[in-house]
């Protein structure tokens, strides 16, 4: 019986542990998400380096901003940061095309989160007998994880 305990509180700790590098791993600095979304944005059109320099400096402050605010739950200043971080690429792409193709690939890029997070949703309700994780997904991809909210860019 003993042995049985141990065995038991050994796979607990182990799940545990495995559950928490996971987690972090999910965390990525705002630099590393200014550069990844860049990358993705880089794929779709061709930048040259002032720009890409210039757009991931957008987004490195954008998600630092998104980062301070989120846990205050202000949707309204978060929609300005949102509204401004999209006019600020306009301004630096000054091309209405590759705006769009801007505009398309945040759309994209939200669909693919909002298919993560009823994917992990559902397999964390299966876990948990029917919940989900309080806020699942949020902060991850390229958009900053505003949830449900509908405006251009996410």
């Amino acid at each position: 019986m003993k042995h049985f305990q141990l065995f038991l509180i050994s796979i607990f700790l182990f799940t545990a542990i495995i559950h928490a590098q996971e987690r972090a791993a999910e965390q990525i600095s705002t630099e590393q998400r200014a550069e990844n979304f860049v990358i993705k944005l880089n794929e779709k059109m061709h930048l040259n380096k002032s720009k890409s320099d210039s757009i991931t400096l957008v987004f490195k402050s954008y998600y630092e901003e998104m980062q301070t605010y989120r846990t205050e739950g202000n949707i309204e200043v978060m929609k300005l940061f949102v509204q401004r971080r999209d006019k600020k690429v306009q301004d630096i792409l000054m091309n209405d095309d590759q705006y769009a193709v801007y505009i398309k690939l945040l759309e994209d890029l939200k669909k693919q989160r909002q298919q993560q997070r009823e994917q992990n949703g559902s397999q964390d309700g299966r876990q948990r007998g029917g919940m989900s994780r309080p806020g699942s997904g949020m902060g991850g991809g390229f958009g900053g994880g505003m949830g449900g909210m509908r405006q251009p860019g996410f």
